[in-house]
């Protein structure tokens, strides 16, 4: 999120505030330089296609998709596809935007499951605009997982999940079979 007073890197436009809240939309502005994006999922299994509905002022933009982690490593790129601007109602956080779909794009079956960035970039003159859209890439439907390794040094972990019944009543469950027996409260 860029620091407040201080232009976004989605578009030269600078940022609006409400009661000390930072929020930006896409502008209508012709003028000002701007990317936006937005998947129709928040997910896909590898193999599965994305659809990617994309608003700019540029004439062409840029796309480049990498897997995140560790070390970013660069998956795909594509250059010069042509851009559009579209209309975006006031309300897009309540209704959403209705930008038609600008590129498709099948998510190879060897992707690994992991967290992938979509980067968009349009160009005017010397200025640019970026955008970064996050994905999660899942094993393909039917593959064959490997289990997690096993490591004999250490005990064997089990998630605990906390449960909230209200003040004070917070329960503390084990995703492990138990003796019968009331849960641990904790106050």
């Amino acid at each position: 999120m860029a620091r407040p007073g201080s232009n976004s890197p989605r578009t030269d436009k600078r940022p609006r505030h409400v009661v000390d809240t930072y929020y930006d939309m896409a502008s209508d502005d012709p003028g000002l330089l701007q990317v936006w994006a937005y998947s129709d999922r928040m997910s896909y299994h590898a193999g599965e296609t994305l659809a990617l509905h994309v608003n700019t002022t540029g004439a062409h933009y840029d796309i480049e998709i990498g897997r995140d982690g560790l070390r970013y490593e660069t998956l795909f790129r594509v250059a010069s596809l042509e851009g559009t601007q579209h209309a975006t109602p006031e309300d897009c956080s309540i209704t959403g935007c209705g930008w038609p779909v600008a590129w498709n794009f099948n998510i190879p079956a060897d992707w690994q499951p992991g967290g992938y960035l979509i980067t968009l970039i349009a160009r005017r003159g010397e200025k640019a605009a970026t955008y970064t859209h996050v994905i999660v890439v899942r094993a393909a439907k039917g593959a064959d997982r490997e289990p997690c390794p096993k490591n004999p040094s250490r005990p064997e972990r089990r998630p605990v999940i906390p449960i909230w019944n209200g003040p004070g009543r917070t329960v503390i469950r084990r995703n492990t079979p138990r003796p019968a027996g009331p849960a641990t409260n904790v106050t």
